[in-house]
């Protein structure tokens, strides 16, 4: 994608109108071609297949509606949400946890999911929409009541990285984040949850994504109150050959601040982030009703997505070839807040589909 693409006008659209909490953590199985996402405090996890066939939608005097074969009281269709519903019903579905998810990632079952809990990072079958194991648990000391794991996502080479917020966000005064990799033996009891950073090195652990063929990973700290004035920063680190930071120290030579943004600067903060097929940083501003593509060498803006939606949380490309931006919202009270968003640009496709999560040997 050129940077004369980049400044063409793209096309964006509402997908699903769902009326959620918070939506988060997209994730593209390309081997079922459904999309994955949560909707944090609902305690859900929402499938979503674009290549569905809509249901044929037969209204019948305006009292009634037949959907396909079965027929509906047009009185259940009390809004347009409800009616959004309706219409995208054999295209979407919905599982509900016991606790608040962070975050969702693929194994190499398509049916069984690796969910982040509040403490804990567990497998999740949606056909049987039940825990089937719990791989591993923070220590009591990081938190326990009114903590949650926050985003997170699979290496390239299939680790679990992920990080863990006050479930409010309110404390955010730099004693209470951390980040971690996920060590997955498949004698689960010898599996563990490995720190990369704590609450002196990041405050709300965010968005991240790899660029394998260099070499590093980009992550998002949301709000870092160490910066002064206060702002988002966006970090590369240089990574091992499983994906994992060789070191997070901010002077170390294996580091290098990307850009800070945000708060007390452009407004909004960085949030979920992806690649493109150029390796441009294309993050969420949550506050500032975007979605930004980023230069990662100089951190310049290339494009910006305005959204309808103060409050867009992530992004992911998904679809057959890639192509398809899908941008998750929180539920600002404005008209498609706490819904899907898809956003289609010329000769613009994402870095690669969704990594799979990988016991170690």
């Amino acid at each position: 994608m050129s940077q004369a693409h980049l400044s063409e006008h793209g096309k964006l659209e509402l997908v699903l109108d769902l009326n959620g909490d918070l939506l988060e953590g997209p994730v593209w199985d390309e081997r079922i071609r459904k999309l994955h996402f949560i909707d944090i405090d609902k305690q859900l996890i929402h499938t979503y297949d674009p290549h569905a066939e809509s249901e044929h939608i037969r209204c019948t005097g305006g009292t009634s509606i037949w959907l396909g074969n079965t027929h509906i009281d047009a009185k259940s269709c009390v809004s347009l949400t409800g009616f959004r519903t309706l219409l995208h019903c054999n295209r979407h579905s919905e599982v509900k946890l016991p606790e608040p998810v962070g975050n969702i990632g693929l194994t190499e079952d398509p049916n069984v999911l690796l969910a982040a809990l509040r403490r804990s990072i567990v497998l999740f079958d949606l056909t049987k929409q039940t825990i089937v194991s719990e791989i591993a648990s923070v220590p009591e000391e990081h938190g326990v009541e009114d903590y949650r794991f926050n985003d997170g996502k699979i290496s390239p080479a299939g680790v679990f990285i992920g990080g863990r917020m006050h479930s409010t966000g309110a404390q955010l005064d730099g004693k209470h984040s951390h980040w971690y990799r996920l060590e997955w033996h498949k004698e689960q009891k010898n599996s563990r949850l490995v720190q990369l950073l704590g609450p002196d090195g990041v405050q709300l652990p965010n968005g991240l994504d790899w660029n394998n063929k260099k070499g590093v990973m980009y992550f998002n700290d949301s709000i870092n109150n160490h910066n002064d004035p206060p702002c988002g920063t966006i970090w590369e680190y240089k990574t091992d050959d499983m994906g994992i930071p060789l070191d997070t120290h901010p002077s170390s030579e294996h580091t290098r601040k990307v850009k800070s943004m945000g708060v007390n600067k452009e407004g909004g903060v960085p949030d979920g982030m992806c690649l493109d097929h150029e390796g441009h940083i294309w993050t969420a501003i949550c506050g500032g009703s975007a979605v930004v593509c980023l230069d990662p060498e100089t951190g310049n803006e290339l494009h910006r997505i305005s959204i309808p939606v103060s409050t867009p949380t992530a992004c992911a490309f998904a679809g057959a070839d890639m192509s398809v931006l899908y941008i998750t919202t929180i539920n600002d009270k404005s008209n498609g807040a706490g819904g899907l968003w898809s956003y289609r640009l010329p000769g613009l496709s994402g870095w690669s589909a969704a990594h799979i999560a990988k016991p170690l040997h």
